[in-house]
C-alpha cells in the first residue's frame, strides 16, 4: 500500500479487481459529502492515494462510525455494475453488532418497513401503522452472549438508512454505543468491572467510544472476471479491546443451537 499523503489516514487495501477495489473504512470519516463531491473528502482522498488512482465512485454507503468493507470503483463501467448488483439484492453483506440486552434467540430476523422520522431529520424509524414505508428486511444470529451484551453476526437482505441499527433498537438490543437508536454514548470498563475505579484526574477513557457496528465481510460478482469474490474486513482495534474486556468481566451463557435434522435418505 503507497504511503498516505500527510494528514489523511492509511486506507487498508482489502481487494483490487479490474476498475474497482474494496478497503477497509476506518471509523469517524463520513461517505455522504463523497458522492456528491467525489474527491473532495478526506476518506476518498485517503482511499485515492491508498490506490494511486485520481477520482473515485463510490458504490455504497456506510455510516460515518461504521468500520469495515467499503467498495468503490475507478471506471464507469464497473461502478455500473456494482450499483446494479446492490440494487438487485445480489450483494450479501454480513456485519457484526455488539448489542445491549441479552438476546435469547440464537437467531432471528425482523421484517419492518421504514420510515423517515419527521421529528428528526437524517433519522429513520420502523414505519407507523398505515404508512407503507419502504420494505426491509434483516436477519441476525447471536455469536456471543455477555452480561447484559451480545455479539451479533447481521445480514441485512435491504439497505435502507439506518436499517440495522433502527431493526435492531426496535428489537430491544439496540447497538452498545448509538445514542441516535436507544444505545449508550460510549462503551466504560467500570460498567463492567467490578470494583473499578477510574481515575480521578482525568474523564475514563471508553473501550468502544462510537458505533458499535462492523461491515465484516461482502460477497459479490467481480465485474471483470463474473467470478464470485468474498471480501472480510478484520476487526477493528477498539471493537476487539471492548470483546476482549467483555469475555473477561462479563462472560455470559454458551449459545445454543437447535440441531439440523438428519437428511432423509434418497430413494
Amino acid at each position: 500500500m503507497p504511503p498516505s499523503p500527510r494528514g489523511l489516514p492509511a486506507i487498508p487495501v482489502l481487494h483490487r479487481g479490474a476498475g474497482w477495489a474494496a478497503v477497509d473504512k476506518p471509523p469517524g470519516l463520513p461517505i455522504v459529502a463523497e458522492r456528491q463531491k467525489p474527491g473532495q473528502t478526506p476518506l476518498l482522498d485517503a482511499i485515492a492515494a491508498a490506490l494511486g488512482a485520481g477520482a473515485l465512485l463510490v458504490v455504497h454507503r456506510l455510516d460515518r462510525d461504521t468500520t469495515g468493507v467499503l467498495l468503490v470503483a475507478t471506471e464507469p463501467d464497473a461502478h455500473r455494475d456494482l450499483s446494479i448488483q446492490f440494487q438487485r439484492r445480489l450483494v450479501r453483506k454480513e456485519y457484526l453488532a455488539l448489542v445491549r440486552g441479552d438476546v435469547l434467540a440464537a437467531e432471528g430476523k425482523v421484517d419492518a418497513s421504514l420510515e423517515r422520522d419527521p421529528s428528526r431529520p437524517g433519522h429513520m424509524r420502523v414505519a407507523r401503522p398505515g404508512r407503507p414505508g419502504k420494505r426491509a428486511l434483516t436477519r441476525y444470529e447471536v455469536v456471543e452472549r455477555f452480561r447484559g451484551y451480545s455479539l451479533l453476526r447481521v445480514r441485512p437482505r435491504t439497505g435502507r438508512m439506518h436499517q440495522i441499527r433502527v431493526h435492531l433498537a426496535h428489537e430491544g438490543f439496540p447497538l452498545a454505543v448509538d445514542p441516535d437508536y436507544g444505545g449508550g454514548e460510549a462503551l466504560l470498563l467500570s460498567t463492567l468491572k467490578r470494583g473499578y475505579k477510574p481515575p480521578r484526574d482525568r474523564p475514563e477513557a471508553p473501550l468502544l467510544g462510537r458505533l458499535a457496528l462492523h461491515a465484516a465481510a461482502l460477497a459479490l460478482r467481480d465485474p471483470g472476471t463474473g467470478e464470485t469474490v468474498r471480501i472480510e474486513a478484520p476487526l477493528p482495534d477498539d471493537l476487539e479491546r471492548a470483546l476482549r474486556a467483555l469475555r473477561k468481566y462479563a462472560r455470559g451463557k454458551p449459545i445454543r443451537r437447535d440441531p439440523e435434522p438428519p437428511a432423509t435418505p434418497s430413494a
